[in-house]
């Protein structure tokens, strides 16, 4: 038996990244850092389960991707 490929829902992501450094002397410096994934939150779904073709989970979908993640970071150059 062979199984076929099953189509899942759409991906639709959006991350970004601000970025500021601020100088104190010529070698020194502050990096400021936010990153954000999944911005505008958005449901991202796994493919259907197809592996359990006798069970009652074949072909509804039971995952989903991460939702929105921020981090800040700082960093100190010398």
């Amino acid at each position: 038996m062979s199984l076929t490929p099953v189509d899942g829902p759409g991906y639709w992501n959006v991350d970004t990244a601000l970025i500021k450094r601020v100088n104190f002397r010529e070698s020194l410096n502050l990096e400021l850092r936010l990153e954000a994934f999944n911005v505008f939150n958005h449901t991202n779904f796994s493919v259907p389960n197809t592996l359990d073709i006798n069970g009652t989970s074949f072909g509804k979908i039971t995952s989903s991707f991460d939702p929105r993640i921020l981090q800040i970071s700082f960093k100190f150059n010398f």
